[in-house]
């Protein structure tokens, strides 16, 4: 993608050694002039504090770095910011939401690749497949990656009738936490 000029979306955080830090290093390297756009990273409000020296690619000339509007809190209480605290889970759960929200109207279609499954979560559902369900909804092309695993292999296995989505994503079932959304 980055050879052939386009811009990639991404929501991550900043930690250390992490992901996005490692894709910021690839756009930065790929890029063929100094004033080229490569990577928008979005940032939900549950991740924004994260990042403990990768403030060096903040500032990457090619990378755009935006922040996505605060979840909607009406009536969560946040004792602390633990993962056990359940008003925390759901406080993340809604801001990555918020996030992917954003981000699905300034992109033109989706790559999904890899993701945690249910059982891998402390909350929420899998963000990969909310990504599947937002794209699938707006109508934008998505293009899934099953070979590295995880929730986008199970996408992958669902669409081809070998699973079913309440087998890799049961929370979705639940109606106390479909009240959320």
């Amino acid at each position: 993608l980055y050879l052939a000029n386009y811009v990639t979306a991404y929501g991550g955080d900043w930690r250390k050694g992490g992901l996005t830090e490692a894709i910021a290093g690839v756009a930065d390297a790929h890029s063929t002039s100094e004033s080229d756009l490569i990577l928008v990273n979005y940032l939900s409000d549950a991740y924004r504090d994260v990042g403990d020296g990768s403030e060096e690619w903040r500032h990457a000339q090619h990378v755009d770095i935006r922040h996505a509007p605060s979840a909607r809190t009406d009536g969560i209480e946040i004792a602390s910011r633990d993962e056990g605290d359940i008003g925390y889970r759901v406080w993340q759960a809604l801001s990555l939401s918020a996030m992917r929200a954003e981000m699905l109207g300034d992109i033109s279609a989706r790559i999904l690749l890899g993701g945690m499954q249910d059982h891998d979560l402390p909350r929420g559902y899998p963000g990969v497949l909310e990504e599947f369900f937002l794209s699938a909804s707006a109508g934008q092309p998505i293009y899934i990656i099953g070979g590295f695993g995880g929730c986008a292999k199970c996408i992958v296995d669902a669409l081809h009738g070998k699973a079913r989505i309440r087998d890799f994503a049961p929370s979705i079932y639940d109606p106390t936490f479909s009240q959320l959304y």
